[in-house]
């Protein structure tokens, strides 16, 4: 490979250092995951011809990388890791180290030259994060109340309702911070504004929706249902016809979608209406549910595109069919 050719660079991340690999078989090295680590290596990068950078989505680990790449303007694409193990067993290679896991990333960037990830501004970073602290909150509520009903000690249950009053304080205040942020900015408040017309989906899922799926309005329909974990995948063989299921996507949208879509079915005709003609079908409930889900989701990206509320859809697409997108 010529020196002057463009790279594809791999970076696996941990908690402590990067590894990275210029090229599937080029120069690897190693540098702690600190700001000064990172930025030893955005600068090295900026000096060489770079035809996109690959990362997997760490959870935390690689958000420092991440926005000091966006904010020198270099193309990186942040992938599921469950893509990356897919393409190491194309390439029937079983070692794993992290210096072999970066050089695989630049394999995957250089055999499938994916797109550069989208920069996701401040406030959406922000309100990420509000609303994954405060499901993690709820889910600590949640268990603590299970708790409480499972003592009969007069000092655990003590602290244990003081633990509800905490958890439930803060739920209320990271409510109003996450108001608070949605309303600071024009476009995300419209996106909530537009989905919180929809039956089913009041400020918490609005407020899931709005910070994980900005995507909402600019696909197709079948690309938003996947994005959003709700396209069906086929396990056929043969003869044999598996059921479908759902998986990948997004979890917050899949869990918030479908929730909404348990509870609309007495706050609106229309959506009450679908419900009964998949029931009369004779599908399980929870099909129902998953099935009614994916079609609303397809109906919000249909009104974020054209700037729809639920009340301005004419009768025909609320009950008969979603416009092809």
């Amino acid at each position: 490979m010529s020196s002057s050719s463009p790279l594809w660079v791999g970076i696996d991340v941990s908690s402590k250092r990067l590894d990275i690999a210029l090229g599937p078989l080029g120069e690897t090295s190693r540098i702690d995951n600190s700001d000064h680590g990172i930025s030893t290596l955005v600068n090295r990068l900026l000096q060489l011809p770079i035809a996109g950078i690959i990362c997997e989505a760490t959870g935390f680990y690689h958000q420092a990388l991440t926005l000091a790449l966006w904010e020198v303007n270099l193309p990186l694409t942040i992938v599921n890791p469950a893509w990356i193990k897919a393409f190491r067993g194309t390439t029937g290679k079983r070692a794993k180290t992290d210096r072999a896991d970066a050089r695989l990333l630049a394999s995957y960037g250089e055999y499938t030259q994916p797109a550069p990830s989208r920069v996701i501004p401040k406030v959406e970073r922000d309100l990420r994060e509000l609303v994954a602290a405060r499901d993690d909150l709820v889910t600590q509520r949640v268990a603590t109340k299970h708790r409480l009903r499972s003592t009969t000690v007069p000092q655990i249950r003590a602290a244990l309702e003081r633990a509800i009053d905490f958890f439930t304080s803060e739920i209320t205040r990271l409510d109003d911070e996450i108001t608070a942020t949605i309303d600071s900015s024009v476009d995300l408040a419209e996106r909530r504004r537009i989905i919180r017309s929809m039956p089913g989906l009041g400020p918490v899922h609005s407020a899931i929706m709005v910070a994980f799926l900005p995507e909402l309005g600019a696909l197709n329909r079948r690309e938003i249902a996947s994005l959003g974990g709700l396209a069906p995948f086929a396990r056929d063989s043969g003869t044999l016809q598996g059921k479908r299921f759902v998986q990948f996507g997004r979890a917050p949208i899949r869990k918030a979608m479908y929730l909404a879509a348990r509870m609309c079915g007495t706050k609106d005709l229309a959506l009450n209406s679908r419900k009964d003609r998949l029931r009369a079908k004779g599908k399980l409930a929870k099909v129902v549910n998953i099935a009614l889900a994916r079609w609303m989701l397809t109906m919000l990206n249909v009104m974020v595109r054209d700037g729809l509320l639920w009340q301005d859809l004419d009768q025909a697409h609320r009950i008969v069919e979603v416009p092809t997108t």
